[in-house]
C-alpha cells in the first residue's frame, strides 16, 4: 500500500481534492461548468485506479458526497449511489469495466433519462 501523502496545495483559483493516498488538485472556472476545468493528479496509474475502484469511495474524497452506499462491486454491472449534502440522490450503473484502466457509467436522478460517462 502506498503511503499516505498530504493533499496538494490549493493555489488561486483552484481547489485541492482526493484521497490521502492520492491528491488531486483542480481548477475550475467561476461558476463551474459541465465538462470544464482541470485536475492534475499527483500519484502513480496504479494508486488512482485502487482508489476509483474501491466501494465507497467518494465518501472519502467527493467534497459534495454525504453518502455513497453500494448494492453490487465490483466489475461491469456494478451499482451505487451518491447521496449529496443537499439530499440530492444519483443512481450510478456502471455498463463497462476495464480492471487498472477506467469504467464507462450510467449516471440518473431516477426521475429521467440516465447520462453516459466515460
Amino acid at each position: 500500500m502506498a503511503e499516505a501523502q498530504p493533499s496538494l496545495p490549493a493555489r488561486p483559483g483552484q481547489r485541492a481534492y482526493g484521497s490521502p493516498t492520492v491528491p488531486t488538485t483542480c481548477t475550475l472556472p467561476s461558476p463551474p461548468t459541465a465538462r470544464s476545468g482541470r485536475c492534475h493528479i499527483d500519484a502513480a496509474p496504479d494508486d488512482v485506479w485502487a482508489v476509483i475502484s474501491a466501494p465507497g469511495y467518494l465518501e472519502e474524497c467527493h467534497p459534495f458526497c454525504a453518502a455513497h452506499p453500494v448494492e453490487t462491486w465490483p466489475g461491469t454491472g456494478s451499482r451505487d449511489r451518491v447521496v449529496y449534502h443537499n439530499g440530492r440522490v444519483i443512481e450510478r450503473r456502471f455498463t463497462t469495466w476495464l480492471e487498472g484502466i477506467g469504467y464507462d457509467l450510467e449516471v440518473s436522478d431516477g426521475g429521467g433519462p440516465a447520462a453516459s460517462v466515460s
